[in-house]
């Protein structure tokens, strides 16, 4: 059932206003900026002449007070898109482009005071026909440039420290339950023997991992709390025969001889694939469990001491999988689920909320399940072709209604 609520007239803004960035596709508008904390972040428009007119909204999610006026944000009908870049500011940016080229327009917005402390023209670009892209990695915006290497973002939407030969960043993405992280892995494209490069996403240090005999790393896998670093440890080889922790600032904390290859099928926990298994790993390299290496599928789930790995095979005419779950504190498998836990929102401990989209055998819905039986408790059916989405922030869960117009938050029914 709703908690607070907010709309556009309870924020100071005009009562036409919906959350998105525009009033067309509604089931592609992604308004939701990104949050540290309890701060988080929407975009807004109304109408307006020439064009729509476009705001910066912060909230509390626990109270859903907001947390200053909204911000104007005079973009047009440009493409707009905004990052959080740090705790302290959120960075917005506007393409004009013609005939291929982009030209680019930053506002740079205090996040707490919600104050412009920059805005003008920018090298900096949101969109993918420019050699300077800008990509939300954790809380962190950094900026690729083509055939050179990552750049962070400064307080006034300058490039700042420098990382040469990185592309492809990663995590883009990471799992609501957890904090983001402050380090990030990118492919090496520099002339070197390491394949990959490890950085600081505040200053840019490159972290070396301390790897036995002096060797290479070849792939490493962020976490929470940390990262994972596959090498060889003879400096000539390009075969891994060795994995190294490392806590999120760095550090080195132990290291496993197993031999195989990190694999992305959890980006929760270390998982290493060694025919014929994969072993789940803690983020103090600990090991924790060993699943069976055949007919597992990519985008394994882990919830609390839970773990839920996908069947690689699709069942029936409809098309389901199996969801295996696992106990991490035992060691045991538990019940099988056939609900679609591909889109994970949240949980309490006993229960988890998802969604499913609308190319799913039930179609867009979200559900709640057991996470122990897998017993569906509830399913509210969604249109795929609204405003409608639901995000997990902070411990909160917050939906925006059908019609864009009005942010809420979910809260257990006494």
């Amino acid at each position: 059932m709703p908690g607070w609520r907010a709309t556009g007239t309870d924020l100071g803004l005009p009562d036409t206003t919906i959350f998105a960035e525009s009033d067309r596709n509604p089931g592609s508008t992604t308004p939701f900026v990104g949050s540290v904390n309890n701060n988080a972040y929407f975009l807004a428009s109304s109408p307006g002449s020439p064009d729509r007119q476009q705001w910066l909204v912060g909230l509390d999610v626990d109270t859903g007070e907001r947390l200053f006026h909204p911000v104007k944000i005079d973009a047009g009908q440009n493409f707009l898109k905004c990052f959080l870049n740090g705790p302290e500011t959120v960075l917005c940016l506007a393409d004009d482009v013609q005939d291929g080229n982009a030209e680019g327009m930053a506002w740079v917005v205090d996040a707490k005071s919600g104050d412009i402390m920059f805005n003008g023209p920018s090298q900096l670009h949101a969109t993918p026909v420019s050699n300077i892209a800008v990509q939300q990695v954790g809380i962190y915006a950094v900026a690729e440039v083509r055939d050179k290497g990552v750049y962070g973002v400064g307080p006034h939407a300058e490039t700042t420290w420098f990382v040469p030969g990185a592309t492809k960043v990663k995590p883009a993405k990471w799992p609501a339950d957890f904090v983001p992280p402050a380090l990030a892995v990118a492919q090496n494209s520099a002339m070197s023997s390491n394949r990959v490069v490890i950085f600081s996403l505040i200053d840019g240090k490159v972290i070396t991992p301390h790897i036995s005999g002096e060797g290479n790393p070849l792939t490493a896998v962020v976490y929470p709390g940390g990262l994972a670093v596959e090498a060889a440890t003879d400096t000539n080889s390009s075969i891994p025969d060795t994995v190294v922790f490392l806590d999120d600032a760095g550090n080195y904390i132990s290291e496993t001889n197993s031999s195989g290859d990190l694999t992305l099928l959890s980006m929760t926990l270390p998982m290493l694939k060694s025919s014929p298994s994969y072993t789940i790993f803690g983020g103090n390299g600990a090991d924790l469990l060993e699943l069976p290496g055949a007919g597992l599928g990519p985008d394994s789930v882990l919830i609390g001491h839970r773990v839920y790995v996908p069947e690689s095979n699709w069942e029936g005419p409809v098309k389901v999988r199996r969801w295996r779950q696992f106990d991490l504190t035992t060691g045991g498998e538990g019940n099988t689920c056939r609900s679609n836990m591909s889109h994970y929102v949240a949980n309490d401990g006993h229960v988890g909320v998802f969604e499913t989209g609308r190319n799913d055998a039930v179609g867009a819905t979200s559900f709640a399940m057991d996470l122990a039986t897998c017993e569906k408790l509830w399913t509210i059916p969604v249109n795929p072709d609204s405003f409608h989405r639901l995000w997990h922030i902070s411990g909160d869960l917050v939906e925006l209604s059908d019609d864009g117009t009005e942010l809420h938050s979910l809260v257990a029914s006494e």
